[in-house]
């Protein structure tokens, strides 16, 4: 990449690029009249179009107006490395220039042309009008800046099908933030840690509740639906998770601690503050009957259920299985039946009220259903 070092009393780059950022309305309507005339018939959505020739000036403008150019970053493609910032921020953006085919390219090349000659303030002969093109010489470009252009324009044709590669992480992230719910599997290095605690915990019965065991440690909640305190539900809730936190074995927190750091939640934490803190652990043998429910009340973000058996399978009509769905308006949306096979991890957004889950009792005593649930709260 070209390092330009600006002379004493010339005009900075923010503002000559500002010659690209006033002609982007014109060089929108410019780009889709000439795609219209050469594509008659082509079905396209012209918003996302214009939105994507928009953006296009965004990302020259973007990797060219700081002094210099910018520091090389790596991309989110392993093997593709570069200096371009913005190319890099808004390459899976494009929702019309995405789809990579002769038409799209063709548009891509063709807006890349037209910004060249805005640059150099050439007049461009307007082919639909409706906006005027801004000319001022004092604001032209650089030949290497031109060059330039020319190379982003190179980046953006080859990367602009970035947002259709899907990744099982970005699936867990929509599915966390849409449906309110990740259904996956435990993660290998916490799988046989969750079985050690098993093992070595002190099971006692479970006399004030509908579950089968539960640790010696654990203080059990009357009811889910009750508030044994007669203090406000939220207030009982946060009481009762502090006590039942501060007795958890600090290698079961720790447990809990390192689930969080597994790659798959890194998508989630780019729009979260970036630092989960377990703030409750709940662990047992058994189920109890729960209505659908959501349990922000606690004051927690996000809740991780962990399940264990010692069956091979699981059929629904032990009981013991977890419901989940959205809702909005009185209306239910992704409803979900999850039976707690053996190793199966769900991941629920605590954040939001419209995120619920139901739980169903365990109907076969003979039948060990292990659960943990892990808090955690996010926080910078």
């Amino acid at each position: 990449m070209t390092t330009l070092i600006r002379k004493e009393g010339e005009m900075s780059n923010v503002k000559k690029l500002s010659i690209i950022e006033e002609n982007k309305d014109f060089l929108a309507d410019e780009v889709h009249q000439y795609f219209v005339k050469n594509n008659p018939g082509y079905e396209f959505n012209k918003e996302f179009f214009r939105r994507d020739v928009h953006m296009i000036c965004d990302i020259i403008c973007g990797d060219l107006e700081v002094e210099g150019y910018v520091s090389p970053i790596t991309f989110a493609d392993e093997d593709t490395k570069s200096g371009y910032y913005n190319l890099n921020r808004y390459k899976s953006s494009f929702l019309f220039f995405k789809e990579q085919n002769q038409e799209s390219i063709e548009a891509i090349n063709y807006t890349i042309s037209l910004i060249k000659s805005i640059s150099k303030n050439e007049v461009v002969t307007p082919v639909l009008g409706t906006h005027s093109q801004v000319i001022d010489n004092e604001r032209s470009l650089k030949p290497e800046q031109i060059e330039e252009i020319d190379v982003l324009g190179s980046l953006i044709v080859s990367n602009a099908g970035t947002s259709k590669k899907r990744t099982p992480y970005l699936d867990m992230m929509e599915d966390y933030f849409d449906k309110g719910f990740i259904h996956t599997t435990i993660p290998e290095n916490i799988y046989p840690r969750l079985w050690e605690q098993v093992h070595k915990t002190k099971w006692v019965d479970a006399t004030r509740s509908t579950y089968k065991k539960r640790p010696d440690w654990y203080h059990e909640n009357e009811k889910h639906y009750m508030d044994p305190t007669m203090m406000d539900r939220p207030t009982y809730e946060k009481l009762f998770a502090k006590e039942v936190f501060t007795n958890t074995p600090p290698d079961l927190i720790e447990i809990a601690e390192d689930l969080i750091k597994d790659p798959m939640f890194d998508y989630i934490k780019m729009f979260r503050p970036p630092i989960p803190e377990v703030k409750c652990v709940h662990f047992w043998n058994g189920s109890e009957n729960s209505p659908h429910h959501n349990d922000g009340v606690d004051g927690t973000d996000l809740m991780i259920f962990l399940y264990l058996t010692d069956e091979e399978g699981w059929d629904e009509e032990w009981g013991g299985y977890i419901n989940m769905l959205k809702e909005v308006g009185g209306k239910f949306y992704h409803t979900k039946l999850i039976l707690p096979i053996d190793g199966t991890m769900v991941c629920v957004n605590n954040s939001a009220p419209i995120f619920k889950h139901g739980i169903r009792d365990l109907k076969y005593k003979d039948k060990n259903r292990y659960t943990f649930i892990f808090h955690y709260t996010w926080k910078f």
